[in-house]
C-alpha cells in the first residue's frame, strides 16, 4: 500500500464532520506545502520520523493542521514516516480537536496509543472505500477516547482556561 483514503459521506451544514480518513506507508518522498487547504487535518505519526513547519515529529506523535493556515510537511530520507490522517471540518471541529488533543505552539502533539492505531489501520484500510457519516463520526471519538485517557479534563471551564493560558505562555517572562 502507498497511500489510502476513505471518504465519508457527510453534509458541510453539519457543525462537525468527518471528510475522510487516509494513511500513507511508503513516504520517503513524501512532501505538501507551503500552502494552505481548506479543511483541518490531524496526522498521526505511525513510524519512521519527518518535519511539520520545521519542527521535527516521530513515531508517537502527530501535527494538527488549521484550516487557512500555510503549513508545509515532509518525510525524512533517512527513516521516511508512515502515518495516518483524518480530515475534518464545520465550525465546531477545532473545539473538538483542542478538548481532546493537547495541541502545543507549533501544531504538534503526542499520543500513546499507537499500537491499538496500527491495529486498527491494518483492518480499516482493507475493507472499505466509502464509510457513512455515523461510521466516520463513530471512528473518531474512539480516537478522541485515546487521548481522553491521557488527559487531565477537569470539569471546571476556568480551571482549564487558566491551565491553557499558563502552558501558551510559560515561555514568557512574569
Amino acid at each position: 500500500m502507498i497511500m489510502k483514503s476513505i471518504f465519508a459521506k457527510y453534509s458541510e451544514a453539519d457543525d462537525f464532520y468527518i471528510a475522510s480518513y487516509g494513511m500513507e506507508d511508503i513516504s520517503e518522498n513524501a512532501h505538501w506545502g507551503r500552502g494552505s487547504r481548506s479543511s483541518y487535518i490531524i496526522h498521526y505519526v505511525l513510524s519512521g520520523e519527518g518535519y511539520f513547519n520545521g519542527f521535527k515529529v516521530k513515531e508517537g506523535q502527530g501535527f494538527f493542521i488549521r484550516s487557512g493556515n500555510v503549513h508545509e510537511y515532509m518525510s525524512s530520507k533517512k527513516n521516511p514516516w508512515k502515518y495516518f490522517w483524518v480530515i475534518l471540518d464545520g465550525s465546531e471541529a477545532v473545539a473538538v480537536c483542542e478538548k481532546y488533543i493537547a495541541i502545543n505552539n507549533n501544531g504538534i502533539f503526542d499520543y500513546e496509543f499507537k499500537n491499538e492505531l496500527k491495529s486498527f489501520c491494518k483492518s480499516f484500510f482493507s475493507g472499505y472505500n466509502t464509510i457513512s457519516s455515523t461510521k466516520a463520526k463513530g471512528i473518531f471519538w474512539l480516537l478522541m477516547s485515546y487521548h481522553e485517557k491521557n488527559c487531565d479534563i477537569s470539569p471546571n471551564k476556568y480551571v482549564n482556561e487558566a491551565k491553557k493560558y499558563m502552558e501558551q505562555n510559560l515561555h514568557r517572562p512574569l
